[in-house]
């Protein structure tokens, strides 16, 4: 059922989001309460989950699994589908659940109580509780209490619990705060900013003098030949030539919608060409791709799927040396001509071979060039200076940041080693020796300037940080607990969890 919901991105974010946020949800609590479960003698076949005398029946699920909905709706709006949601709704609020029961019973055994005083406070100042005036509403309170929960005595005694839980959430979260200096490092370590110099080396941007000749290609390909017969295997398909065709054609592009007026002007060329003319001379004088008019309307040789369908099939058809008759193609009218066709073909490892051994020697060089690149920088050169001797520039960047997907302005490929080490690099030490593979290309680094965060900013960056850095370690902690209490739990026998009572189902 969740397919339709996996292949949409932003479903995935949204879903992503509320997951985070749902922990927090069920000990905060929901509409002004937290939601909890029934209390009773013992589990029966109504019981989702059962921790020593509490238990959490199938009415408790039902209840809390719609409230879980309704904030789902309300997060996705037009994007949201029951059906496609609904395995992952039944998940996550039985995991809500059992945790609940996990905390409830961790605050009784270090000693945490709730009076009969907290939980009048806590119905008192229920919103959905009070009348118009805003005092509390017993006949509101008695309609809502035994619609949703059967009983008053089994919703104080919920309440009761759910305090509870929400007491021993509090304590554990007290072991989570991020301090200031905390959030400040992590936002000027978000904001700051680098500009660098870099070498991309490449087949494509070797020095001349760094160049493999071509009796160096012919080297490589006899001390290679074992590895490169297996490289052309793999990559055949790199070396076929398709069918083509070289083609010329004549087109009368329609003006002003006058398609009949366009239609003669093609019938008389035709006319002509019959005739015995010239076709090279006739796409001179007479055709509107000014492109190809001024070569005979040559368009060079043509694979399948370089023109449009009606052409294609018409320039394939014909004998070399012959021409087509009217063809209405997307820009207008068209009469092609075949000067030749070309066989498909495939090159032969002996041809295919030499090719690949360029591409082996060059990269070979490319690497040994990266290689004392390196070492110069080891010997106290900076980066510029050696690639300066070198016969090579240095690239520039524009300023960036830390990003997680690794972007580099001007590399061809997202490259996290990159952007960590240009961060750590000093004015005192800018170069740095190593190489990196990004792709098929060997780059080295130098820092050329450093950005701190703009201090109109910061203010608002930390803040921002702080926040962050609080959920996330708020999370973090709250979820090795639970799962912690919840191992100890089972592994008792005083945790049952029966997941086949409502899931899926």
């Amino acid at each position: 059922m969740l397919d339709k919901f996996r292949k949409s991105s932003r479903w995935l974010t949204a879903i992503f989001i509320f997951a985070i946020g749902i922990v927090f949800v069920f000990f905060l609590g929901l509409d002004g309460q937290v939601p909890g479960g029934g209390s009773g003698p013992g589990a029966s076949d109504d019981t989702v989950a059962s921790l020593d005398d509490q238990l959490i029946l199938v009415s408790d699920f039902r209840r809390v699994r719609e409230q879980q909905q309704q904030r789902m709706q309300a997060a996705l709006g037009a994007q949201f589908d029951p059906d496609a949601l609904a395995s992952f709704l039944d998940s996550q609020t039985l995991q809500s659940l059992v945790n609940s029961l996990v905390l409830a019973q961790s605050a009784k055994e270090v000693g945490l109580v709730v009076s009969a005083e907290e939980v009048k406070n806590l119905l008192r100042n229920n919103p959905n509780l009070r009348d118009e005036d805003g005092r509390f509403d017993q006949a509101t309170f008695d309609s809502n209490v035994r619609y949703t929960y059967g009983s008053q005595a089994n919703y104080l005694s919920t309440m009761q619990r759910d305090l509870l839980q929400q007491k021993m959430f509090e304590l554990i979260m007290t072991q989570s705060r991020v301090s200031d200096e905390e959030a400040l490092r992590s936002a000027r370590y978000k904001a700051e900013e680098v500009q660098i110099a870099y070498v991309a080396l490449d087949t494509g941007n070797l020095p001349e003098n760094k160049r493999p000749s071509d009796e160096d290609a012919k080297a490589y390909f006899e001390a290679n030949r074992e590895a490169l017969q297996a490289a052309y295997d793999v990559e055949s398909s790199r070396f076929d030539s398709p069918e083509q065709v070289v083609l010329r054609h004549i087109l009368f592009r329609a003006t002003d919608g006058d398609a009949t007026a366009n239609r003669t002007r093609a019938d008389e060329a035709l006319a002509r060409l019959q005739a015995g003319e010239d076709f090279a001379l006739l796409a001179e004088e007479l055709s509107d791709d000014t492109s190809s008019s001024e070569n005979g309307g040559d368009l060079g040789p043509i694979g399948r799927g370089d023109v449009a369908p009606a052409i294609e099939a018409a320039a394939f058809d014909l004998v070399a040396g012959t021409h087509s008759e009217i063809i209405e193609g997307p820009e207008g009218l068209h009469i092609v001509r075949v000067d030749s066709k070309i066989e498909a073909s495939k090159q032969s490892f002996d041809e295919a071979g030499l090719v690949l051994a360029a591409e082996g020697a060059s990269a070979e060089a490319a690497a040994k060039l990266a290689s004392d690149l390196s070492t110069s920088v080891d010997g106290g050169q900076s980066l510029e200076d050696a690639a300066r001797a070198a016969g090579l520039t240095l690239e520039r960047t524009s300023f960036f940041t830390r990003r997680r997907d690794g972007f580099v302005p001007g590399l061809t490929l997202p490259s996290p080693e990159v952007i960590a080490t240009a961060f750590t690099l000093t004015a005192d030490a800018p170069s740095s020796s190593t190489v990196f593979d990004v792709g098929t290309q060997k780059v080295l680094i130098q820092l050329l300037e450093r950005q701190e965060p703009d201090p109109s900013t910061l203010d608002a960056a930390v803040a921002s940080a702080k926040q962050s850095l609080d959920a996330q370690r708020q999370n973090q902690i709250l979820e090795a607990w639970i799962n912690d209490r919840r191992a100890a739990f089972e592994s008792q026998g005083r945790l049952q969890v029966n997941a086949a009572v409502v899931v899926g189902r």
